[in-house]
């Protein structure tokens, strides 16, 4: 009789772990990070305008325009690009911005920096008036100007 041979299969490798060091900003897509901005933008009365995707052929000729456009009588209207902690603002979108910059328009870069919530707090700040609460609005990297 033929001896029988046992054949187990090696085991599978221990996953690798990815260490995410205090203040790393946590991963955020740019929709999740918009959706979070618009919420937040209308809760605090602000009328709000998105061009989020331009894949999109209907928005085509919108690319380079930045993604949000939020405006409030008395407040003024501010031009908003967003991206993620790692994402790179393209030259069309830049080229853009400095335009607006250079007619006058209040244009910044938003990121998900150092932390959402920290970002959210930061723009909420920038959004909300101060005469409502008493707060100066504070310059994060989150709200801080382009160039």
């Amino acid at each position: 009789m033929p001896e029988s041979v046992s054949v187990t299969a090696p085991p599978p490798p221990a996953p690798v772990a990815t260490a995410r060091r205090a203040g790393d900003p946590i991963p955020v897509t740019e929709r999740e990070w918009a959706s979070a901005v618009i919420a937040l933008a209308r809760l605090a009365g602000w009328q709000v305008f998105a061009v989020l995707d331009t894949r999109n052929p209907a928005r085509r000729l919108l690319a380079g325009w930045p993604d949000l456009v939020v405006w409030r009588p008395g407040r003024g209207v501010k031009y908003r690009e967003l991206k993620t902690a790692t994402g790179l603002v393209e030259p069309g979108q830049q080229a853009t911005l400095d335009s607006l910059a250079a007619a006058g328009a209040d244009v910044a870069v938003w990121r998900p920096l150092p932390s959402v919530q920290a970002a959210l707090e930061a723009i909420r700040d920038e959004l909300d008036p101060p005469s409502l609460d008493g707060r100066e609005p504070r310059r994060t990297a989150a709200t801080r100007r382009t160039r």
